[in-house]
């Protein structure tokens, strides 16, 4: 089956394996799910006939079933068949021959084979950057959304992305993160965000055999400082302590006064989950301002109220994440896990701020109250 499209198109659209219809046809992404698919692409602003069309293999998968093209296929390893790896080696000489600034991976099997990863439920949304001068944005296939409606519209908000970063770009936010602070430069910033007034402070904890191991605040989409707690390694005294008890003391106190403060709106996302750690481990009950969690059941019944998935939705710049605690190797340090905490807080920040936007357009205000 031959692709289609401009060879000097910006956006390139990658799909798994084509339907027999699809090579009787000669032709990728048409019948019902393709014809779906080409009003959710005009949805998006996109017109197919400015994309070049392809999929990985030209024949279609034995049985509908990508997954039989894999030669090894466990939970850590993938190996691809001949046949399946001709048609990865022909993607990426179509790739250096077309040059397109966006390519749209549909589906798990063309995900994989662009970037190696895998799982397009959790990827779905994500910029990502295994190819040079290129972002390869993946979504559901146009085949399984006839089969889940509901992710229709999700798709549609990953094509509308790549037609976003198309047009303005799309890089990494420039992230500010301070994931190793001193003593004296945590005490002196927590006190500077007691100066600021009407301070919107996202907060996130992350947890390990029932302690706080550390706790992240987020002042902007960008900008966010991890205090460390905890860690693998035993201290002087031979405990897991980062900091010396009267340190501890110390720092712990000024953030129950930071989180009691009047002048302080807290947003968090699940919070309920960090606050009955604040509330038993250092007795002190935040005043939360903004749940994004619950924003989005009163938005969205029914939909995915994850953070992961809440950033894919709302978030300017998304890559997913949410695997780099669960990946976190000790061995290697805590670094990783204090990133991890300061990418979550600003996330939840940056949703919070589109989200309170949304309540007040379906007037749902005093729904979410």
């Amino acid at each position: 089956m031959m692709p289609e499209g401009s060879f000097t198109s910006d956006i390139m659209i990658i799909g798994d394996a084509p339907t027999y219809e699809e090579v009787r046809a000669g032709r990728p992404f048409i019948g019902m799910a393709g014809n779906e698919f080409t009003t959710m692409l005009h949805e998006a602003g996109i017109m197919r006939t400015e994309c070049f069309l392809t999929n990985v293999v030209t024949t279609p998968a034995p049985c509908g079933d990508f997954t039989k093209l894999y030669i090894k296929n466990t939970p850590k390893s993938r190996i691809a068949s001949p046949e399946l790896q001709a048609g990865i080696d022909r993607i990426h000489r179509e790739i250096q021959t077309i040059k397109p600034k966006i390519i749209i991976a549909c589906g798990d099997g063309a995900l994989w084979a662009l970037t190696g990863y895998r799982g397009i439920v959790k990827w779905r949304g994500s910029q990502l950057d295994t190819i040079p001068n290129c972002t390869i944005i993946p979504t559901y296939h146009p085949s399984a959304i006839t089969h889940r409606w509901d992710w229709r519209a999700i798709a549609v908000q990953d094509l509308r992305r790549a037609q976003e970063v198309r047009i303005s770009g799309g890089n990494m936010p420039d992230y500010q993160f301070t994931i190793r602070p001193t003593f004296r430069a945590t005490m002196e910033y927590l006190e500077e965000l007691m100066d600021v007034p009407n301070l919107t402070l996202s907060v996130d904890i992350e947890t390990r055999s029932r302690h706080i191991v550390c706790i992240a605040f987020a002042v902007s989409p960008v900008a966010a400082t991890c205090i460390p707690l905890r860690v693998t390694e035993t201290n002087a005294e031979g405990d897991h302590s980062y900091w010396t008890p009267e340190e501890e003391f110390l720092l712990v106190k000024s953030m129950c006064r930071l989180f009691t403060s009047p002048s302080v709106q807290i947003v968090g996302q699940n919070f309920l989950y960090d606050l009955q750690y604040l509330a038993r481990h250092w007795g002190c009950a935040p005043q939360l301002f903004f749940d994004t969690m619950i924003a989005q059941g009163v938005l969205w019944p029914g939909v995915p109220k994850g953070l992961d998935f809440l950033s894919s939705m709302y978030c300017k710049f998304h890559r997913y994440w949410k695997d780099e605690s669960k990946e976190w190797d000790p061995s290697l340090g805590e670094e990783q896990l204090w990133i991890y905490n300061c990418k979550d807080t600003c996330a939840t920040y940056e949703v919070h701020e589109v989200q309170q936007q949304l309540l007040v357009q379906a007037n749902l205000v005093d729904q979410f109250q």
